[in-house]
């Protein structure tokens, strides 16, 4: 179980938040579905043995939605270790 953060641009009410979970929910191995409207993402546990990454990024965009690389708030491009 591999907990995972999803940047998706065309999100602009609750119906499509519906949507989306509705659409991501259905499939095997996701649980504990999050979508953050005014953030444009979306954060899951997704079980990759039982659907793939790959499979969620495609129902989103079957689902008229774009799939972009999450950045979290405040994130410049690199992390530094002490």
């Amino acid at each position: 179980m591999k907990n995972q953060t999803i940047g998706i641009n065309g999100m602009n009410c609750m119906n499509c938040v519906g949507k989306i979970e509705k659409g991501v929910g259905a499939l095997d191995g996701v649980l504990n579905l999050s979508i953050d409207l005014k953030g444009k993402s979306m954060t899951l546990d997704l079980d990759e043995g039982a659907t793939p990454l790959s499979k969620v990024h495609e129902t989103i965009g079957s689902l008229g939605f774009e799939v972009f690389e999450h950045k979290p708030k405040g994130f410049f491009g690199k992390i530094f270790k002490k």
